[in-house]
């Protein structure tokens, strides 16, 4: 399998100087990349705003993320991003990726690779989940420096002493790998080579324990609501979920995260 990913921070403001990446982790696969020794930060866009994590490899380049490369298959993962200012306050994002299908063995942040690319080689890979509508520049997962609002399914935190934290969930489809470099996708040019991926495993993983978290509207915490899928979603779906692409994206469908926490803990 072939994850494409893409961490990002955003400062609309656009200090002068900048910032860095401490470190990137998937703890089910037990992968630590160092924000210095393995990791650089680019900005790859024509929007200077938008900071982007990517493989440090000789030269200085631009690349739209990173890819990780793993034996089997993943039905969840997570990803944890964490950024620092010049002032030392931390900015940690974290993702938590459900996938929808497993028709292909390929995943990428970017949503602009969902759509139809070309009609006879590469049909639209888009999945309906309710607060992912939107353009890929509102719903892709980033963390904002200023708690700006997103598009997206997400919860930010401010700590008392001052450092961001922002939780998003995000479903996505599985992609053809030749996708990733097709000449009619957005972003071909600046896309991490294949032989520049990170090589990962599949690990012994210990879902994240409840901890406290500010309530949402639902009265629910954020870990409670993380907690729930993680170990609800598989054994109430059961193997059909597991192997049927179409009950798992019948269930996603339509279904927002508030919908998904009552429908897996009644």
């Amino acid at each position: 399998m072939l994850l494409h990913l893409i961490p990002t921070l955003l400062d609309e403001k656009m200090p002068a100087n900048g910032y860095k990446l401490l470190d990137f982790t998937i703890p089910q696969l037990g992968l630590t990349l160092d924000g210095y020794k393995d990791l650089t930060i680019c900005r790859p866009y024509p929007n200077k705003n938008y900071y982007v994590a990517c493989r440090k490899v000789g030269a200085r380049t631009k690349r739209n993320g990173l890819l990780v490369a793993i034996v089997g298959f993943m039905d969840r993962f997570t990803t944890v991003a964490r950024w620092a200012d010049l002032t030392g306050h931390v900015y940690r994002h974290t993702i938590n990726y459900f996938i929808a299908d497993h028709q292909f063995d390929a995943i990428s942040d970017d949503m602009t690779l969902w759509g139809p690319l070309d009609k006879d080689h590469f049909p639209s890979r888009g999945v309906k989940v309710n607060g992912q509508e939107g353009s890929p520049m509102e719903v892709q997962p980033k963390i904002a420096v200023q708690g700006l609002p997103k598009g997206g399914n997400y919860e930010d935190r401010v700590t008392p002493r001052g450092d961001r934290e922002r939780h998003e969930v995000f479903v996505v489809p599985t992609i053809e790998r030749e996708r990733l470099w097709t000449p009619h996708s957005l972003f071909h040019q600046i896309m991490p080579q294949a032989d520049h991926a990170f090589g990962a495993k599949i690990a012994a993983y210990t879902p994240p324990t409840l901890a406290d978290w500010p309530a949402n509207d639902s009265g629910m915490t954020y870990e409670a609501y993380l907690h729930a899928v993680n170990e609800g979603v598989h054994s109430r779906m059961g193997e059909s979920f597991t192997n049927e692409p179409q009950a798992r994206q019948a269930y996603y469908t339509g279904r927002s995260v508030s919908e998904l926490v009552e429908e897996i803990c009644s």
